[in-house]
């Protein structure tokens, strides 16, 4: 996938060298490269997993992507090893043959990570929810990290709302326009993410539990003292509007 070789690339309207063990690609191109099976959110997955894993990195723009593979020398001299060994007889060769399969069991292992009938992690958008909440609930606070709390609360929200990323950004958009639910209560307490994955806690959001015209905008109900007290205010009011006809009388 990458240059073995250095060559000259033009990105994002500049000039770049591109060094070997580099790449200016697409997610696009790298669907296609992968074949069936494999969609852009997978490929997506698969470039966060391995930027962790420190096999490398990669910047972004909307069109392309320049991806650097880390230690990519180290890996070349390990590749012109076993071409050496090729050559120093049968043992070696089987050595070879068996440093052949295991490569290509890496590459199936690569294909594994990025299809998503196999690892049923990459099922699960977290990184695309979290982005969502972001995006949406800028009031609220911000997260830093993706614990198996958290992955367990996604998990079993995505599976229960058919997998369907719409209803988080609706969810996402409600809680932002909530008043309530931003601090607007008389304990001035506040939601935040994991709130908002609880079971019943979701539910009540996307059903409009706490939509701002319902939470604030219901008429003031007076109570029994208070129709009371209107009564006796309003029987004074004429009790003296009628004293001072009389004296004008």
């Amino acid at each position: 996938m990458v240059n073995h070789d250095e060559e000259e690339w033009e990105w994002q309207g500049k000039r770049y060298i591109c060094k070997p063990g580099q790449k200016i690609t697409s997610l696009e191109k790298i669907r296609k490269a992968c074949g069936k099976g494999v969609s852009i959110q997978n490929i997506r997955t698969a470039f966060v997993r391995f930027e962790k894993l420190e096999f490398l990195t990669y910047e972004s723009t909307k069109e392309s992507r320049l991806v650097t593979v880390l230690n990519w020398e180290l890996y070349q001299s390990s590749e012109n090893n076993q071409q050496s060994n090729q050559q120093t007889g049968n043992k070696d060769l089987t050595t070879n043959k068996n440093d052949k399969n295991d490569k290509n069991k890496d590459i199936e292992v690569l294909h594994t990570s990025l299809s998503t009938e196999v690892d049923p992690i990459d099922k699960i958008p977290y990184q695309e929810i979290v982005n969502l909440y972001h995006l949406n609930c800028v009031s609220y606070p911000k997260l830093k990290t993706i614990g198996s709390n958290r992955q367990k609360a996604i998990s079993a929200r995505w599976k229960q709302y058919k997998k369907d990323l719409a209803v988080f950004e609706i969810l996402f958009q409600k809680a932002e326009q909530s008043g309530f639910l931003k601090g607007e209560n008389n304990r001035n307490w506040q939601a935040d993410f994991n709130w908002l994955m609880n079971d019943a806690n979701m539910a009540k959001v996307l059903e409009g539990k706490y939509d701002k015209k319902l939470c604030n905008t219901a008429p003031h109900q007076p109570t029994i003292a208070e129709r009371k007290d209107a009564e006796l205010q309003e029987a004074l009011r004429r009790a003296h509007e009628e004293g001072e006809d009389n004296i004008d009388n």
